[in-house]
């Protein structure tokens, strides 16, 4: 209505100050060479502002009563600002067999700066948990071995890896109006492992035809599963001790769930052809893709374990179905034009890429429907 207001206005700072430095050295000269680098960052965040909203009739400058129920948010009373540095580092160890094959071995480290929410607020559960004012920094470790080989006379070429990622620290956003507060906001939560191979293969059957494909197999797991806690300074005698887990109140989901969209396989291949009409080159091409089921998020927050869902109850993570497509296109090209007819999604399938019910009712993004189109091009 007319009568309620709500809006923010903030404003982040970011100053973020980097070096780095990377060192080649070959123990075995063109065979055997060792990789280090790392990157030193230091970084600032800041935050300044206010959060303003009223219900009820309740503007933010309306009358005393208003303004003790609907009190708003003073970011500049807050001075927030936090820091924090270190290394992000990598170690490469590749060995070229011959002239036709490359092993390796990566371990590599990641991280995503910590920041503010807007503000910090009550949350429902009788008032034992106020929203972080900040979350901080998360990190991953990438252990990885691979190859990157050629057969047959080079006419074939055959790359992949074998990789276990553990991400820890991990930042959470959380969207639940009527349990945590009427404003997103990020909190620090499990450690994941993700453990997983990728293929690649480029095979050229004959001069013109040009087989290809890849495939990705991921196995994803939560390594612990942290509780809410009660707020430190809490007043109230009838929850557990300040400080402790907010009894059955495990918003990040349970030990041992996989990662949200996460499909444990992904695979695509493509046949092309290429041959000379004339002064012209013709092509024809056709292509499939296949994604397995994956677990979307669960009420509103990224976990995909049963979750606190937009109505206070439990609220079970989406279990989205695999899905096939099929593309193809044909077309030829001739000194600086182009014409191509293609095909997407042909045999129209309806399939969902992500759910969630975050907005209070279920909503789907689903991919594209079957398109069939004409390119025509010019190269000046």
């Amino acid at each position: 209505g007319d009568t309620t207001s709500f809006f923010d206005d903030v404003k982040r700072g970011y100053t973020q100050t980097a070096l780095f430095g990377s060192v080649d050295y070959e123990i075995i000269p063109k065979k055997l060479t060792f990789t280090a680098g790392t990157r030193y960052y230091d970084y600032k965040n800041t935050e300044k502002g206010a959060r303003v909203f009223g219900y009820s009739g309740c503007y933010q400058a309306g009358p005393p009563p208003c303004q003790a129920a609907w009190p708003g948010a003073n970011i500049d009373a807050e001075h927030l600002s936090s820091t924090a540095s270190g290394f992000s580092s990598r170690l490469n160890l590749s060995w070229k067999v011959d002239s036709d094959a490359l092993l390796y071995y990566t371990w590599s480290q990641g991280y995503r700066p910590g920041a503010f929410n807007r503000t910090s607020t009550p949350d429902k559960f009788g008032g034992e948990y106020n929203t972080p004012i900040a979350y901080q920094s998360d990190k991953l470790i990438n252990n990885e071995i691979g190859w990157k080989t050629e057969w047959a006379d080079h006419s074939v070429q055959f790359n992949g890896a074998v990789y276990q990622e553990d991400w820890t620290n991990a930042q959470i956003p959380f969207f639940d109006p009527r349990v945590l507060g009427e404003l997103t906001f990020n909190t620090n939560g499990p450690n994941y492992r993700a453990r997983g191979l990728e293929t690649a293969v480029i095979w050229r059957v004959t001069h013109g035809l040009t087989i290809q494909g890849s495939s990705a197999w991921n196995s994803s797991e939560q390594a612990n599963s942290p509780f809410l806690t009660v707020n430190a300074n809490c007043s109230a005698t009838t929850v557990p001790a300040c400080g402790a887990p907010i009894v059955g109140t495990n918003v990040y989901g349970a030990k041992g769930s996989p990662i949200a969209m996460s499909p444990p396989l992904m695979v695509n291949a493509r046949i092309r052809y290429e041959w000379a009409v004339s002064d012209y080159q013709a092509f024809w091409q056709i292509g499939a893709t296949h994604q397995a089921h994956e677990l979307s998020v669960a009420g509103n927050t990224s976990s995909i374990a049963p979750n606190t869902g937009n109505s206070g109850t439990t609220a079970a993570a989406y279990d989205i179905p695999g899905f096939s497509t099929y593309d193809a296109s044909i077309g030829a090209a001739r000194n600086n034009w182009t014409v191509q007819f293609f095909g997407q999604n042909l045999t129209d399938k309806r399939a969902s890429v992500f759910i969630s019910n975050a907005l209070a009712i279920e909503t789907q993004t689903v991919i594209r429907p079957r398109v069939l189109g004409l390119k025509i091009g010019y190269k000046f």
